[in-house]
């Protein structure tokens, strides 16, 4: 018996004493990064990177910056987030904050929201879109990391519905729902390491998931995520009288872009916006370009003078952005 009891309380200390060494870990890990990076390089977490988290964290803090006078905020995917770039420092009454997939139309939310809320000069809100976004879900590590992490690192949570975090405290954990947690996965790479593994373990190994797919989605449909959060974003405009304009992002000049631009309009219809003038500009400011304008056959070539072409072409075909410099 008393065996059994020493054995017990061996197992006891082990257990609290690994949990005191993860926390010291965790907390010297979070907030010292050149200790960071040598934890990272003993324990094989090198690759488990940060940027997209992290991006999204600092586009919160540039959109609550309230030094800058900013009246026009462009959201969107990572093809908005490159095609910009050349023209922002020449417009500062401009703020241009694309993101990524997983970040979805819930995340360019929050952005729209938040840009409202701390600029009071508010008077135009673009997005910048293709199929993929429309398309995408909360799903088991991007939608963890890329955009509940980042949202609960900036206290900008609760611009999401109940729902929402509640399907996300479902799917994630409560647990890794919390601030300590968000701030271990985006600025140490060994608590993202066993954070993100043991998410993907609770999704395919407990409940028989199956996630080999890179990015999760509802193909050849508007998820419901992003059609409720949509609709958010109109009302949201209209009800603060700021201008809502959605663009295409520009595509490749092949027949499976075309399948695509039709497929969306499809998606549009099916989720009520077929007499929409918001899913009419979309799909009618699609410029195609030739497949070599493109690196992976979505994302345009980094050169500044084609990406200004393309900015031009597109303000031109739309009409819009009246102010935007171009050099």
């Amino acid at each position: 018996m008393k065996k059994k009891k020493n054995k017990i309380i061996c197992v006891v200390g082990f257990i609290a004493l690994s949990i005191v060494i993860f926390g010291v870990v965790a907390v010297i890990t979070t907030y010292n990064e050149p200790i960071n990076q040598v934890v990272a390089k003993v324990t094989l977490s090198e690759e488990y990177t940060a940027e997209e988290g992290q991006a999204r964290v600092e586009s919160i803090k540039r959109i609550q910056d309230t030094s800058k006078d900013y009246s026009v905020i462009v959201v969107g995917d990572s093809v908005c987030q490159y095609l910009f770039e050349s023209v922002e420092e020449d417009n500062p009454s401009y703020l241009f904050v694309g993101s990524s997939r997983p970040f979805t139309i819930a995340g360019q939310y929050v952005q729209i929201k938040e840009f409202i809320d701390y600029h009071p000069n508010a008077r135009e809100v673009y997005m910048v879109e293709g199929i993929s976004t429309w398309e995408s879900i909360l799903d088991t590590q991007g939608g963890y990391q890329q955009l509940m992490v980042p949202l609960i690192e900036t206290e900008t949570i609760n611009d999401l519905d109940e729902e929402t975090i509640d399907y996300a405290k479902h799917n994630y954990s409560s647990l890794y729902m919390t601030y300590p947690f968000a701030k271990m996965v985006n600025h140490s790479n060994v608590c993202r390491k066993l954070i993100l593994n043991s998410i993907m373990f609770y999704h395919q190994d407990i409940r028989g998931e199956d996630t080999s797919a890179l990015f999760e989605s509802t193909p050849g449909e508007i998820s419901p995520l992003n059609q409720h959060y949509l609709k958010k974003i109109i009302q949201l405009c209209e009800e603060k009288n700021i201008t809502l304009h959605i663009i295409h992002d520009p595509v490749s000049n092949t027949e499976q872009s075309k399948e695509d631009v039709s497929k969306e309009r499809e998606m549009f219809d099916n989720a009520g916006y077929s007499d929409s003038k918001y899913a009419d500009e979309y799909i009618n400011s699609v410029l195609y370009y030739p497949e070599e304008y493109f690196v992976d056959g979505t994302h345009i070539v980094r050169e500044r003078e084609l990406e200004n072409t393309i900015v031009q072409q597109m303000k031109d075909k739309t009409r819009t952005m009246n102010d935007l410099v171009i050099k």
